[in-house]
C-alpha cells in the first residue's frame, strides 16, 4: 500500500475537480497528478526510495506536490518550518539524513550543505511522466515530523504508510467526507493536523481550501471567508 494511492484512485473519478485553492490559485486533481508525476519521475532517477526528502516551502500547493511526489517516489518526506532558527533546521536535515532539500530559488543561506537544495521551478520533465506509485510495505516509512525542541534538540516521529493509512481512513470516516465537501486547511504541513488535510481529504475526493496565514489572527475575518467559500469542514 502507498498513503497517496487513493488520491490517484480519485483522479480516474473526479480528473476536472478542484483538488486546492491557494489565494487565486486553483488546481485540478488531474493538474495535480501532473505535478506529482513530475517530481515523482525525477526523484526516482536519483535513487531515493526509503530515502528521507526535506521540503522547505510554505503551505500551499507546491509544498503538496512536493509531499506526494517524495511519497509516489517511495521515499520518505520531512516537512520544514522554514522559520525555525538555522541551527534548528541544519539539525532536524542532519539527524534526520536528508538526501535533498527541495524549496524554491536558490539555495538559502541558511543551509549548511546546499549541495542537498533541489530548486523546484528546475525540475525537468521527463520523456515519461506516468507514475504510479510503487507498491510499498505498509511498515516502510512514510514521514518524518520533528517536535519543537523546546526542551532540547527536536526529535523526529516517524510515521509508517499504515499510520497514516489508518488516521486517514478514520478522520474520513468519522467526519463523513465525500466529494462535496471543502476543506479549509490552517495546520502547517509540520504539524500533525495536516495528515488530514493532505491525505484525509483528497482520499476522499473533497476540495482543499489553504486559510490564508493573514486571517489565522482575526476570527472575525476568518468566520468571513469561511463563509464565502462554503467551507464545510475545518479543524485547528
Amino acid at each position: 500500500m502507498n498513503i497517496v494511492t487513493p488520491f490517484f484512485q480519485q483522479c480516474t473519478q473526479i480528473p476536472e475537480k478542484t483538488a486546492f485553492v491557494e489565494d487565486e490559485k486553483t488546481i485540478s486533481y488531474i493538474d495535480f497528478k501532473t505535478r506529482i508525476e513530475k517530481i515523482s519521475a525525477f526523484l526516482q532517477t536519483k535513487q531515493t526510495k526509503n530515502q528521507c526528502i526535506a521540503i522547505a516551502l510554505d503551505r500551499g500547493i507546491d509544498a503538496a506536490s512536493c509531499i506526494y511526489g517524495v511519497l509516489s517516489a517511495g521515499a520518505i518526506y520531512l516537512p520544514l518550518d522554514i522559520k525555525n532558527p538555522t541551527t534548528r533546521l541544519n539539525f532536524i536535515i542532519q539527524d534526520a539524513q536528508a538526501q535533498f532539500v527541495i524549496g524554491q530559488g536558490k539555495a538559502p543561506d541558511w543551509l549548511t550543505n546546499p549541495t542537498l537544495w533541489l530548486d523546484i521551478s528546475q525540475i525537468p520533465v521527463l520523456e515519461s511522466v506516468s507514475v504510479a506509485p510503487p507498491p510499498t510495505d505498509a511498515t516502510a516509512l512514510a514521514a518524518i515530523l520533528y517536535t519543537s525542541g523546546s526542551t532540547g534538540n527536536p526529535k523526529g516521529v516517524a510515521l509508517s504508510h499504515q499510520a497514516l493509512a489508518n488516521f486517514s481512513t478514520w478522520a474520513a470516516q468519522t467526519f463523513e467526507l465525500n466529494q462535496q465537501d471543502r476543506i479549509a486547511s490552517l495546520a502547517p504541513f509540520h504539524f500533525d493536523l495536516s495528515i488530514f488535510d493532505l491525505f484525509s481529504s483528497l482520499a476522499t475526493g473533497a476540495s482543499i481550501y489553504f486559510i490564508p496565514a493573514r486571517l489565522a489572527l482575526s476570527p472575525s475575518r476568518l468566520t468571513t471567508w469561511l463563509r464565502n467559500k462554503h467551507e464545510t469542514t475545518s479543524r485547528y
